[in-house]
């Protein structure tokens, strides 16, 4: 299956590489391990997991590093970092922290993606 899929992938075709969160018990603090792309350039891939604002400009750095190709588009998953559990605001989609990614994405001046067909219409 996988050697069909590396002939002809399929436009929408991505794979998404996550990592699990440390366990309590788990005394490392050691980052996550990314694995790199896929090396076929047809096939799209994401990174999540284990990313929150607190983390995010290293991790990007790192996942750069991995993928190692500044023309390879990736992108990140990082919903459940943009969350925020406070009083009276259980498990909430947080656009402070959105700002707050935004904000590092441009200060690390990472490339922006290319246009797509689905930005076009």
């Amino acid at each position: 299956l996988s050697f069909a899929l590396m002939d002809e992938p399929q436009p929408n075709l991505a794979l998404l590489f996550t990592c699990e969160e440390p366990t309590s018990s788990s005394s490392s603090s050691a980052p996550p391990t990314r694995p790199p792309p896929c090396p076929h350039p047809g096939i799209h891939v994401g990174y999540g997991g284990c990313l929150t604002v607190d983390n995010l400009r290293d991790e990007l750095l790192r996942i750069a590093a991995t993928v190692n190709d500044p023309k390879r588009p990736v992108w990140v998953d990082l919903e459940a970092g943009l969350r925020s559990d406070a009083p009276g605001k259980n498990d909430e989609f947080d656009l402070g922290k959105v700002w707050a990614c935004i904000r590092i994405i441009f200060d690390l001046g990472l490339p922006r993606p290319r246009p797509s067909y689905a930005a076009a219409r």
